[in-house]
C-alpha cells in the first residue's frame, strides 16, 4: 500500500495513511458492518473507494 501510495504521489504521513487504508477492510470489521450493522458489502465498498479517492487526489493548485 505504502508503494502505492508513494506512486501516486500522495503527500503526508505514507506508513500511517497505509495502514490507516487497510484498517477498513480487516475481516472482523468488514464482518460487523455486514452482519450487525446491516450494511451493504457494495456500500462498504465504495464508502473505502471514496476513502481512496480523497487521499490520493491531487491537493489543489497541484
Amino acid at each position: 500500500m505504502a508503494m502505492l501510495l508513494r506512486a501516486a504521489g500522495t503527500e503526508g504521513d505514507i506508513p500511517l495513511l497505509a495502514h490507516s487504508l487497510l484498517a477498513p477492510l480487516e475481516a472482523s470489521l468488514v464482518m460487523y458492518q455486514i452482519r450487525t450493522m446491516h450494511m451493504p458489502i457494495e456500500r462498504i465498498a465504495d464508502a473505502w473507494e471514496d476513502l481512496v479517492r480523497r487521499v490520493t487526489a491531487c491537493p489543489a493548485g497541484h
